[in-house]
């Protein structure tokens, strides 16, 4: 129905509403991962739909250095300030091929950080 709203509608607000409701069911990416974990292992899962392929790079962080001059123990504190931006270069690339999933429903894919 949103689709058909937009296609009606493309201008109007409601019809932009509409848009935003059929990219919102088409997508999404939230993910959830392990604070510590070992290598190799299934650290990362991934909530998808309508996709078919991630794209992942992980950043190096100076852990010490932010600990050093960081005013609150907090892990998440401490590591938010540090943009990925940042880095000259990823550590690590790698992209991860996702099951199809033609429902619409949010599907759970485990992956392993190379």
């Amino acid at each position: 129905m949103a689709l058909e709203g937009w296609k009606a509608y493309p201008d109007s607000i409601g019809g932009k509403r509409c848009l935003y409701r059929v990219k919102s069911i088409e997508h999404g990416v939230p993910g959830h991962g392990h604070v510590l974990d070992g290598p190799g292992k299934r650290s990362v899962r991934v909530t998808h739909r309508n996709l078919d392929k991630l794209y992942f790079r992980a950043y190096a962080v100076d852990l010490e250095g932010r600990i050093a001059t960081s005013r609150d123990y907090n892990l998440s504190a401490v590591l938010g300030g540090q943009s990925p931006l940042d880095a000259e270069k990823p550590a690590a690339e790698w992209t991860v091929d996702l099951p199809d999933t033609p429902d619409y429903l949010d599907h759970a894919t485990y992956v392993v950080p190379r």
